[in-house]
């Protein structure tokens, strides 16, 4: 599943680096983590709203793998740990493929 097109990435990359330099220190993990998300086909982010919040989101597609939406879900409470994100993540995935397949 292709969640954003290279040079697109790369384009955007440049931008946020030209806005904040400060984040070329970070940009090897920024791109792990994109790779990450895009076999798992879901992403996890901690402590974004607050210190007890973490969040789960998977892409719409569009006919040509574009992302044009996405789906996502704000847990409060706890942070996830990798199993219970797995957990969640099925039914998000899932979701996210059935209106993936109805974008034209």
């Amino acid at each position: 599943m292709l969640i954003l097109g290279f040079e697109f990435q790369a384009s955007c990359f440049q931008a946020e680096l030209k806005l904040n330099p400060s984040l070329q220190d970070s940009m090897e993990q920024i791109q792990e983590d994109l790779e990450r998300t895009r076999i798992l086909g879901y992403a996890v982010t901690h402590d974004e709203v607050g210190s007890q919040v973490s969040s789960i989101a998977t892409p719409i597609l569009n006919l040509r793998n574009e992302a044009v939406a996405a789906i996502s879900a704000g847990i409060v409470g706890k942070t996830l740990n990798p199993q219970d994100a797995r957990n969640y993540s099925k039914n998000m995935v899932q979701a996210a493929r059935q209106l993936s397949a109805r974008i034209v």
